[in-house]
């Protein structure tokens, strides 16, 4: 999941339904998906505990100095629900921010006090200030005192905010202060669930999905995130965010790998992205590439058309997971017969290469 933070476009459509949404009743949206697997408390041994804590409250101890620097990006101009470029208040706060902490001491003192001034502010009626100081703690999530605290707080907020670009902005930092390892994972699940059924919020629920695919590499997904992310896959939904998810696992991988195959054998789009998400398990998979082979021999049979064929992004997945290791001599002779006629035929010199580097894997 998300080194760097990853801006999200929301559609004005999307503010209206969250808006409405937030006014449905939780116990009737949490049974609204009777096929969620049952719940599973068990969490992985570096988790938090799964406990939800109140959502924290916004501090009333800020430096005055760093907030009177956020209020002054209020009067910049919006259109259409953004912020318009070329605003210098805006330009100035970025200067400002990224230079406070510039010389920082070993306990992130001045970051802590910047962060906590951000946070002060992510209820003012401004929605320009809100959004600078979501993508504040967004960008200083290491400088939060009460990670769980923040992350309740935010989901507290969402469904209530109307704007997209704060919402936007939301998502971000909801994402990089990670879940599953510093706490709220059941309740970013729990809002994830109750917005599954619902078309017009598919958007939302692959940001919340995002935020459900630990960032550290001990943390281990929780039990009942990995559940939601195999039934979102069976059911072809919200489906790279699910992989990114089970990919996560060290303690289910053979669990991960199904799911992934089930992916694969649709042979419709994105079945490639269960190969590639093979891969990112390195070999654990090994036990199911006789149909993992079955699959591309047949993708890479048919004939031209629409979600037909074995493309050259497909290839270029195959590969890694090739080079994975775990591929017999046998599968590997069978892969080969498939693809080197592609090779041949291929209508450009960048797919040929594609096939032709996998072909010459397999050879190895």
């Amino acid at each position: 999941m998300k080194a760097v933070p990853r801006t999200l476009l929301l559609t004005a459509a999307l503010a209206v339904a969250l808006g409405a949404c937030g006014k449905k009743d939780s116990s009737k949206a949490k049974d609204s998906d009777s096929s969620e697997p049952a719940s599973d408390k068990a969490k992985g041994s570096s988790a938090p505990s799964s406990a939800a804590l109140p959502p924290a409250s916004l501090p009333t101890d800020a430096d005055a100095a760093v907030v009177a620097e956020i209020k002054k990006v209020a009067p910049c101009p919006r259109k259409d629900g953004s912020r318009e470029d070329g605003c210098e208040a805006f330009t100035a706060w970025e200067t400002y921010r990224d230079k406070y902490h510039e010389e920082d001491d070993l306990n992130q003192t001045k970051q802590k006090k910047l962060t906590k001034a951000c946070f002060s502010m992510v209820g003012d009626p401004s929605e320009n200030i809100r959004e600078v100081a979501y993508d504040c703690l967004a960008y200083n999530v290491g400088a939060v005192e009460s990670p769980k605290a923040v992350i309740s707080f935010i989901l507290s907020k969402l469904e209530g905010e109307t704007i997209d670009a704060v919402r936007t902005s939301m998502l971000m930092a909801l994402d990089n202060l990670d879940p599953p390892k510093n706490g709220g994972a059941d309740q970013v699940l729990a809002l994830a669930k109750k917005l599954a059924p619902r078309e017009d919020v598919s958007f939302v629920v692959s940001k919340l999905m995002d935020a459900l695919a630990p960032d550290d590499k001990d943390t281990e997904p929780t039990a009942d995130a990995f559940a939601f992310a195999v039934d979102q896959l069976g059911k072809g939904k919200n489906v790279h965010d699910a992989c990114d998810i089970l990919v996560t696992t060290k303690a289910k991988k053979e669990e991960a790998c199904k799911a992934l195959l089930g992916l694969v054998e649709t042979k419709k789009y994105p079945w490639g992205t269960g190969i590639y998400s093979m891969g990112r398990l390195g070999d654990a998979c090994k036990p199911h590439y006789d149909k993992v082979v079955e699959v591309v021999v047949a993708k890479a049979g048919e004939a031209e058309g629409y979600d037909k064929g074995f493309g050259p992004a497909d290839a270029i997945y195959l590969e890694q997971l090739v080079g994975k290791g775990g591929f017999t001599a046998d599968q590997k002779s069978k892969l080969v017969t498939a693809v080197e006629p592609l090779v041949k035929s291929a209508k450009n010199e960048s797919t040929q290469k594609s096939y032709q580097s996998l072909v010459d894997a397999l050879k190895k």
